[in-house]
């Protein structure tokens, strides 16, 4: 009779760090394919590359699914549907080893914000039972509920419903910081005139991402403000993350699991 172990990951602070410049870019190149009917693709590869994807998740995978065997990956995340099936998964699927199984678990499965592994379970076995015919029997899927079954999360008691069911991880608060108006025009290659657009503009502002632009904000027209705040940033994050990406949580686990 074959079984599968289930892994449940967060995702923000858990396989990944801080995702703010990332989702920034995202809401950015939203708004101006909506704005000027265009289509410019969101790719963030090259930051996860860097240090964003947490150390060691690809090993500590890989070694589960030759220790365990039927290993079978979730991710159950509170942020909005839009931005994971747009946006975040798209990218994290390609630096990540291992298949991460559909569908993704998001915010519209929590209630009211407060995640619910019930729900969560639920829908994992039903997107499993064609390839497990056994998880039919209901005494089979408590089995798995009970004793094949582990979800990761880096804020504590973040199951309003079983709790104990979660392993707690420290936060991993890699920060990926970048220049988004210079990544969108050299890199990209949008037109410099799109940022001129007010809507623009008022999305760097209420974001607080840094743009030097005379038809914005009195703070977007001082160009050495714009700099000193990007530079002033850059470093904070600088020393931030060359302690961030010692993190050995996952090595850590690995450890203790292969025991």
């Amino acid at each position: 009779m074959k079984l599968p172990y289930i892994i449940i990951f967060d995702i923000d602070n858990t396989i990944i760090g801080d995702i703010n410049y990332p989702w920034c870019e995202y809401a950015t190149l939203n708004k101006i394919n909506i704005i000027y009917n265009t289509s410019y693709k969101f790719d963030f590869v090259n930051v996860l590359n860097e240090g964003l994807l947490r150390p060691y998740v690809n090993e500590f995978v890989d070694f589960m699914k030759k220790k365990y065997k039927n290993v079978e990956i979730f991710v159950y995340t509170n942020s909005k549907f839009d931005w994971v099936h747009n946006g975040l998964m798209e990218n994290l699927e390609k630096v990540c080893k291992f298949k991460i199984n559909k569908p993704y678990i998001t915010y519209n499965d929590s209630l009211n914000g407060e995640k619910l592994l019930s729900n969560a379970f639920d829908i994992i076995i039903k997107e499993l039972l064609i390839k497990y015919p056994a998880l039919k029997n209901p005494n089979n899927i408590k089995q798995v509920f009970d004793n094949r079954l582990i979800f990761i999360d880096d804020i504590p008691n973040n199951l309003s419903d079983y709790p104990k069911k979660q392993i707690v991880c420290p936060i991993y608060n890699y920060t990926p910081i970048y220049d988004i108006y210079e990544k969108l025009v050299y890199t990209i290659k949008i037109d410099p005139d799109v940022f001129n657009n007010k809507e623009i503009l008022e999305l760097f502002d209420d974001y607080g991402m840094n743009i030097y632009n005379n038809n914005g904000s009195i703070y977007q027209q001082n160009k050495k403000l714009q700099e000193l705040n990007y530079s002033c940033k850059c470093r904070y994050y600088e020393l931030l993350n060359n302690t961030a990406k010692k993190d050995t949580f996952f090595l850590d686990l690995i450890k203790i699991l292969d025991k």
